[in-house]
């Protein structure tokens, strides 16, 4: 059966709602490169604080690992082009 990251999209809008910092998390990383979700780096931003409030930052990355890494340098790059000098 094929990922479906539309509707997995949905149940972690669901968890992350409900404070489950696992799913705020890897909807923090779905919002960040845009899969199956709008690419939103404030929502993003968003729902990363949100879950390393609830873990700790270390526990977030250790959850969902590598896609953490890439999610926080999507985000640091969007920033920079952001940044006033």
């Amino acid at each position: 059966m094929p990922a479906n990251y539309v509707e997995a999209s949905r149940w972690l809008r669901s968890a992350a709602g409900q404070g489950l910092p696992f799913a705020q998390a890897m909807l923090g990383v779905m919002q960040a490169a845009g899969e199956a979700v709008p690419q939103d780096f404030s929502e993003s931003y968003f729902w990363m604080i949100i879950a390393n409030a609830g873990l700790g930052a270390g526990e977030v990355k250790d959850a969902i690992g590598e896609e953490f890494e890439d999610a926080v340098s999507l985000l640091r790059v969007n920033a920079d082009c952001y940044a006033f000098e």
